[in-house]
């Protein structure tokens, strides 16, 4: 599943369409109605897209209602003491 974003791995597009893919299919079930997963669908869309102004579906650049900024040092997102700490606060949840 290729994403086009050479900064962004490709399991975290298969867990984001596998989780997804669960959810709709879960409204289809229950309800049997094709509109109620479509709903989700189009909101989470038109939420990303025409609010946020993030890439949607490959329809290019859109100019959303709200404009975002960044500022300070590259830095990824979790660092290896930030795994450390998630597993050893998060852990106690799941078990």
């Amino acid at each position: 599943m290729p994403t086009g974003r050479p900064l962004k791995p490709r399991w975290g597009a298969t867990a984001i369409a596998i989780e997804a893919g669960f959810m709709l299919a879960a409204c289809y079930a229950a309800t049997r109605n094709l509109w109620v997963p479509i709903g989700p669908h189009f909101g989470w869309n038109f939420a990303a897209g025409g609010v946020f102004g993030v890439v949607v579906s490959g329809n290019g650049e859109s100019k959303g209602l709200l404009e975002a900024s960044t500022s300070g040092p590259v830095a990824s997102a979790v660092a290896p003491s930030g795994r450390r700490a998630a597993r050893t606060r998060c852990w106690p949840a799941w078990s």
